[in-house]
C-alpha cells in the first residue's frame, strides 16, 4: 500500500479556506484507500474559496480514468459532504515541481 502525503502547511488565505481545507482533507483521508489500492494517491494542493486543487499522484496520474474518478466520484462526493464546496481542480502531477517548459 502506498502512505499518502498530507501537506503539513495548507496553502490557503482565510480563516474560511482553512476550515474548508480540513472538511475537504476529511473526506479525502476516507476516499484514499480506494485510491490507494490502485497504486495512487491523491493530494490536496491548495484551497481557492470554495474550491479546492488536487494533484493524482501514483498510478493515477496520467491514467485515463482519472478525470473521470475526480469528477464523478470525489467531486460529487464533497459536494454531497459539504454543501458549500464549489469544484475540484485538476492540476498537473508535475506542478509545483518547478519543471521549466512543461505546461501547468
Amino acid at each position: 500500500m502506498q502512505e499518502h502525503h498530507v501537506q503539513e502547511m495548507p496553502r490557503t488565505e482565510t480563516p474560511e479556506e482553512a476550515a474548508m481545507w480540513e472538511k475537504i482533507e476529511a473526506v479525502l483521508s476516507r476516499i484514499r484507500p480506494a485510491v490507494n489500492a490502485d497504486g495512487g494517491d491523491i493530494e490536496l494542493i491548495e484551497v481557492i474559496g470554495r474550491s479546492a486543487k488536487v494533484r493524482m499522484v501514483g498510478s493515477c496520474a496520467g491514467c485515463p480514468s482519472s478525470m473521470m474518478t475526480l469528477h464523478l466520484g470525489i467531486e460529487r462526493l464533497l459536494k454531497e459532504e459539504i454543501p458549500e464546496f464549489e469544484e475540484l481542480i485538476p492540476t498537473s502531477p508535475f506542478e509545483g515541481f518547478g519543471s521549466p517548459g512543461f505546461p501547468h
